[in-house]
């Protein structure tokens, strides 16, 4: 077919590509995701970890067909859902994660916002420079306009607050399918217990890093879908598939995504750009990886100074860790002030300064709030398992997934890094202001 292409992707085999999707697909913002690595930083670890946001955005795409067909939905609904799905990251900040929680504590900036400005039309992606050398290519909203698609559909569906609800509370006896607007399965198939992102991002990111943790039984998972009520639902036969990748996520997340030397590389590159003026960010967030750090490579000294590590892999190493199962609660509660990025910015520069080393030199890692910034879905494991025409949550049906609601993704409840040279300096120091132990 001259409007059809055959995609060749490393995970999913021969992806077929047609229609409006083609038009996306060529789209300066979608092109964009060509240069932003999918797992930020964890290439300094996982030296095969090198795919990017595009390939995982052809690969939601890609699960969120075949979830439109398992479910047998009509032309139209599929083609607004397939379509958040390929969209769903064009808002991504370089680097993917690594800034996710610092813009949004620091400057109100999220991805899914940014996201859905895109695609009505409100943002480019585009610098003045761009646009004279590329000339001024359609916006996404007038792409999907020109074929049918209505753009506020879209941009609801990667808004993750649209698929917010438990498909347990629904009640029998409501009407199955109502205004494409009122159900909420559209919405859950893009962000949801479970949805085309997981599923393509745990598999992909275990292809790529060679860490094996993240396999699922994807097809068992697709031959179990329905809409119960208007909700995403699995059928009781899917619960292993559905205990399976909650274990591959938080297995994942432990492995991978909160490793502790990741950690350690993301949060230098945030020290990195912590200089920028909110204007300066708005623009930063919009440029590509490379973009990013040539950026940053213009700034002062220590902005200058932490690329070149990072380039070069000369990392922070940590200087002092609290285990998360020795600390009490009063050690607990008086953590929870670093959750705030003005308070850990404060307390890394008192550390600085009584350890007697450059301002920049001392991160501090408190995970909490963002580890939810990062993956909201990570505290849910309420699928709705579907028996008898009765819906409940896995939670209830499943003591693995129970046991998942209790367990820690990493293993500290604080950690202070430095560079390896000032190891003892800033661990004397960090424990004597940080003296609540």
């Amino acid at each position: 077919m001259k409007d059809q292409k055959i995609i060749h992707d490393a995970v999913h085999g021969s992806i077929s590509v047609k229609g409006v999707f083609l038009d996306l697909i060529e789209s300066p913002e979608f092109q964009r995701l060509h240069d932003i690595k999918q797992l930020g930083l964890a290439h300094l670890v996982f030296p095969g970890a090198h795919h990017t946001r595009l390939e995982h955005s052809l690969g939601t795409y890609h699960i969120s067909s075949l979830m439109c067909h398992a479910l047998d939905l009509e032309e139209q609904e599929s083609q607004t859902i397939m379509s958040a799905a390929l969209l769903h990251d064009v808002g991504h900040a370089p680097f993917s994660h690594s800034l996710e929680w610092f813009l949004k504590d620091r400057y109100g900036f999220t991805h899914d916002e940014l996201t859905k400005k895109i695609i009505l039309g409100k943002e480019s992606m585009l610098s003045n420079d761009d646009r004279e050398n590329i000339g001024a290519p359609d916006t996404i909203s007038a792409i999907l306009e020109r074929h049918g698609i209505d753009p506020k559909n879209v941009a609801r569906l990667v808004t993750r607050t649209e698929s917010g609800t438990d498909p347990s509370q629904t009640r029998l006896g409501q009407q199955k399918k109502g205004h494409f607007n009122l159900d909420k399965y559209p919405a859950q198939i893009i962000h949801g217990p479970v949805d085309c992102d997981q599923m393509d991002y745990l598999i992909r990111d275990s292809y790529y890093t060679g860490v094996g943790h993240g396999v699922i039984d994807r097809d068992r998972i697709l031959n179990t879908l329905d809409v119960h009520n208007g909700d995403l639902v699995v059928e009781s036969r899917g619960i292993s598939a559905a205990e399976g990748m909650l274990v591959a996520r938080a297995l994942m997340f432990t492995t991978v995504y909160f490793h502790k030397t990741v950690r350690i590389a993301e949060l230098m590159l945030t020290k990195a750009a912590e200089n920028l003026k909110k204007e300066e960010m708005d623009v930063a967030r919009k440029q590509n990886d490379s973009g990013f750090l040539a950026m940053l490579e213009s700034r002062g000294d220590m902005s200058r100074k932490i690329s070149a590590s990072l380039r070069y892999r000369r990392l922070y190493k940590a200087a002092l860790i609290w285990k998360l199962a020795e600390l009490d609660d009063r050690t607990i509660e008086f953590l929870e002030q670093f959750c705030d990025y003005k308070e850990k910015i404060s307390i890394e520069e008192r550390i600085c300064k009584r350890a007697d080393v450059p301002k920049g030199s001392v991160i501090l890692d408190v995970p909490g709030e963002e580890i939810l910034t990062t993956e909201p879905r990570m505290s849910s494991v309420n699928i709705g398992i579907l028996e008898n025409n009765k819906v409940k949550p896995l939670s209830r049906v499943s003591p693995l997934a129970s046991a998942l609601q209790l367990r820690k993704i990493q293993d500290w409840g604080l950690m202070v890094a430095c560079p390896s040279q000032m190891r003892l300096m800033v661990k004397r120091a960090a424990e004597r202001i940080l003296s609540v132990r």
